[in-house]
């Protein structure tokens, strides 16, 4: 009886040694995840600010070209 007992509390010992590994394991690829995630995100940022920028760049363009013209037709 008692040898039984050792072995199950052996067994859940174990299994829940096991359970905590996997958890462990578990966040870990929740912060990668996380982090991949900012990476993407940053990423989306980046390139919708240098879209805007070229917009802005262009429509600057455009409006000096309109000035010029204009003082040409004077």
């Amino acid at each position: 009886m008692m040898l039984t007992c050792l072995a199950t509390a052996e067994v859940l010992k174990k299994e829940t040694e096991e359970a905590n590994e996997e958890q462990v394991l578990v966040k870990l690829a929740r912060i990668k995840a996380l982090k991949e995630l900012a990476y993407i995100e940053a990423q989306i940022e980046l390139k919708t600010v240098k879209e805007m920028e070229k917009r802005v760049q262009g429509d600057w363009s455009v409006k000096q070209l309109e000035g010029s013209f204009s003082k040409g037709e004077q």
